[in-house]
């Protein structure tokens, strides 16, 4: 039987070849003063156990990963015996670890017993971990972070490309009129779930879906203006309807899925659009827009729970392949024709 020990320790050594010849009669025991002494010894040698110092001549865990892969067991043997070099030795395939402080209490030779007698067993099991795939929950754990880093890295360049293309709601100066696009979203709750859930709750619920629904409108091209305790109000250029109408229909989805994660009714996602003049002022609750105003009102009509209105105006703007989208509403509101679409679950 053959074992290595490296340490560069001189002194401990002939304590280390009393004890183990005196209790494992036959066994042979080599020593390596530093790392490039013990890779000699390892290239020329099979050996049945190895023990190891942590402090040595070049940095241990890559050098205990590299002792590991030879395929023999490996204990730690340090006079650090701190509770991370502990763990982390374990972790990186050492059977076990000792304080050199507690070598004379009679474990040492405990341990080596048991690593001698399981280290081939300890061997094919990590050969058959490292030969297998992770279990399925793992797998399926890090395919979804993946998919998460990989979504947001998607919503980054959309951003930026659309960051390039909003360039018409740039500097815009105080008290001068602009044509703005406004979104109007404002988020409804059934009644069962107000009896369900506390203000508190609701209220951590708004602030988390507010921050997702918040970025969607960002990443077409928009600005969120103002932010109220159910409601975000967007605004985009009103040179092109198509990115604010992109945008309705992402966050009405956003907000469908975002619903389904609760143990409440769906929630909708009530969202107007309207155009017109704006005096722009950086104190947003202070904006002049009769624009502004009807979106609200439609957003938060009894009658609008979930969907996307807009009026005569916005419509007539829209392509052909858009228009298929929206349907006429039976009565005008505040004397304007109104459109809506609506998703069907």
């Amino acid at each position: 039987m053959n074992l290595l020990i490296i340490d560069p320790d001189q002194g401990i050594q002939e304590y280390y070849r009393n004890t183990l010849e005196s209790t494992f009669p036959g066994i042979a025991v080599e020593f390596a003063a530093d790392v490039a002494r013990a890779e000699d010894r390892l290239h020329s040698n099979d050996f049945d156990l190895i023990i190891t110092e942590t402090v040595l001549d070049r940095p241990f865990f890559a050098f205990l990963d590299g002792l590991v892969r030879t395929g023999a067991p490996v204990v730690v043997v340090s006079r650090d015996d701190s509770e991370r070099l502990a763990v982390e030795s374990i972790r990186f395939g050492a059977i076990d670890f000792i304080s050199k402080k507690n070598l004379k209490l009679g474990i040492f030779t405990s341990v080596l017993a048991r690593a001698l007698l399981d280290g081939e067993r300890w061997g094919k099991i990590r050969q058959y971990a490292a030969s297998h795939p992770p279990y399925a929950e793992v797998r399926k754990h890090t395919d979804t972070i993946l998919a998460s880093i990989e979504k947001e890295k998607e919503e980054r360049v959309r951003l930026e490309a659309a960051q390039k293309l909003g360039g018409g709601l740039k500097n815009l100066k105080e008290g001068q009129v602009y044509r703005i696009l406004f979104l109007y979203a404002t988020i409804k709750f059934q009644e069962s779930t107000f009896n369900q859930m506390d203000d508190w709750q609701l209220q951590q619920i708004l602030t988390r879906w507010k921050r997702i629904l918040s970025r969607i409108p960002e990443s077409y091209g928009g600005q969120i203006w103002i932010e109220k305790k159910d409601s975000l109000v967007a605004a985009f250029s009103e040179d092109d309807v198509l990115p604010a109408i992109l945008a309705s229909m992402e966050m009405n989805a956003r907000t469908y899925l975002l619903s389904g994660e609760l143990p409440i009714e769906r929630a909708g996602l009530s969202i107007a659009l309207a155009s017109g003049q704006t005096v722009y002022t950086s104190d947003m609750g202070s904006l002049v827009s009769e624009a502004l105003n009807f979106s609200a009102h439609l957003a938060y009509r009894e009658s609008a729970f979930n969907g996307i209105c807009l009026p005569d105006s916005v419509f007539d703007r829209l392509n052909g392949r858009t228009r298929k989208y929206f349907f006429r509403e039976d009565a005008a509101f505040e004397g304007k024709p109104v459109y809506r679409f609506e998703r069907i679950a």
